[in-house]
């Protein structure tokens, strides 16, 4: 296989979320093919610089690039940022692929210049439904790439602990109140973890993580890494959700990439 020189662009490298892992696991497994990855932020973080240097992808903030330089594929996350090296031709590259994660957060929006793009990627049918609202993107120029589970997750040897749950890990960046308020509900015998930036536990997802626990409370790409390792998941979050993933609901969440939204089932605590 030819070796390729590929940029992602992202805002920030500056927590454990899903930007950043989005971006983090597809560079790395170009890593792994043989390419020359690397990555360009308005800013990053030691620990988020040092997870993706680690695995050999290489990080420069956007203000300190100087030289043009070639890249046989940009993976362009976040307008804002490619727009800016493309204005001031501080890259040029070969194929471009403009990639939208959310239906609703404006850095997520494309360029002015989407017509130029080799691609456009989006993370579920939720976002392209909202993106061919607003602009008559080419059905052929678009396509549906749903959250990727790196290897890692599929291959790993889970024990479930017992039918009734035991240990459960509530993984969230905005963990709503009334996921606050579970332990009031729960036996005495029953652990509740929360693991997310505003946490005192916040680090990397790794499946080490979740194999500890006997259900996942979450939304987003944990939701199809527990899956992926045969551990329930409750979907639900800041969006509301709709509780345990089954055959029934799969498909509909899917959909909106398990954040909730397809439901917008919220259960307030009690007053």
């Amino acid at each position: 296989m030819e070796r390729k020189n590929v940029l992602f662009t992202v805002a920030f490298l500056n927590g454990y979320h899903g930007s950043v892992i989005h971006v983090y696991e597809w560079a790395r497994h170009l890593v792994c093919l043989g390419h020359d990855v690397c990555v360009t932020c308005i800013n990053y973080t030691n620990a988020i610089q040092k997870l993706f240097v680690t695995s050999g992808i290489r990080v420069y903030k956007t203000n300190e690039i100087s030289q043009k330089k070639s890249y046989d594929i940009v993976f362009a996350y976040h307008f804002p940022i490619i727009t800016y090296l493309l204005s001031f031709e501080l890259i040029e590259c070969r194929k471009l692929v403009l990639g939208a994660l959310s239906p609703f957060e404006p850095l997520e929006s494309l360029p002015l210049f989407w017509e130029r793009a080799s691609l456009i990627t989006v993370v579920s049918q939720e976002v392209l439904q909202k993106t061919l609202s607003k602009i008559e993107v080419p059905h052929k120029q678009i396509r549906v790439f749903e959250n990727c589970v790196p290897n890692d997750f599929i291959f790993y040897e889970t024990k479930l602990n017992s039918n009734k749950p035991r240990n459960i890990g509530v993984i969230s960046n905005h963990v709503p109140e009334e996921l606050r308020r579970i332990r009031n509900y729960l036996p005495a015998s029953t652990k509740v973890v929360y693991l997310g930036s505003d946490e005192k536990n916040c680090s990397l997802v790794t499946p080490q993580t979740l194999s500890q626990f006997d259900v996942i409370v979450s939304i987003g790409k944990t939701v199809n890494y527990a899956l992926c390792m045969g551990i329930p998941v409750f979907e639900y979050d800041y969006f509301g959700g709709c509780g345990y993933i089954s055959t029934r609901n799969f498909d509909l969440e899917l959909m909106t990439n398990f954040s909730g939204r397809a439901s917008q089932r919220h259960c307030p605590p009690p007053n």
